[in-house]
């Protein structure tokens, strides 16, 4: 537990993930939001103890945690805004470190999504001598093209810049493919990438909430990526 003169410390570790972890606009960037965990875990003893107190799941806090071990090449990236996403981050910091700039790299450009990512650690597992240029080749090609559309109620009118900011902020715009707002029958839709509905049904699953549920999260602005 914090002593009292750390107390004040510890609050403003806590504050500052909360507004940073569970918001549409991230007041910190992933390596600040790194920096916060280790303080925070320092004083409460666990990354599980900081995810109980701020209402995170462990396996979520535990992926923001370990941005801090991209490579240094990297990490400017982040502090630059170019990469945001803390899943894309997270599996970039489980390949070898030679890999991780050609990746980041790519991903920047467009190239890469956060699935594109995940198959790049299988490949370079199943094949640990290959250069990292013909991995990314290969996850490329093997990139199926694939679209998921989700419906939703809305409840006000206006809220059509409000609702996209919300979802760009959880799917990533890159992975958002279309976005309609019906005004007069009160009924959104977006279509989603296959990475898109990864990212849905990974939160679902960590949340323990059926997709619809985390839908309403997300467009609640309460669920970010």
């Amino acid at each position: 537990m914090a002593q009292a003169g750390n107390k004040a410390e510890l609050n403003d570790a806590l504050a500052a993930l909360i507004a940073s972890t569970k918001r549409v606009r991230r007041k910190l960037n992933l390596l600040e939001v790194a920096h916060k965990l280790d303080v925070a875990r320092q004083h409460l003893g666990s990354l599980k103890a900081v995810g109980e107190t701020i209402g995170l799941s462990t396996e979520m806090v535990r992926q923001f945690a370990r941005v801090d071990s991209l490579v240094p090449e990297v990490k400017p990236l982040i502090l630059q805004g170019k990469l945001r996403s803390v899943d894309i981050a997270e599996r970039l910091s489980r390949l070898p470190k030679p890999d991780q700039l050609p990746v980041a790299r790519e991903v920047v450009a467009g190239n890469l999504l956060a699935n594109d990512v995940r198959a790049l650690v299988a490949l370079r597992k199943q094949s640990p001598a290959s250069p990292i240029g013909k991995l990314i080749k290969l996850a490329k090609a093997a990139k199926p093209v694939r679209e998921y559309a989700l419906e939703f109620r809305v409840e006000a009118t206006d809220q059509r810049e409000v609702i996209r900011r919300c979802l760009d902020a959880f799917f990533g715009a890159e992975n958002i493919r279309s976005f309609k707002f019906d005004n007069q029958c009160r009924v959104g839709r977006v279509v989603i990438t296959e990475d898109g509905r990864t990212r849905l049904e990974r939160r679902s699953k960590t949340e323990r909430l059926t997709k619809r549920e985390t839908l309403t999260h997300i467009l609640r602005g309460e669920f970010t990526g």
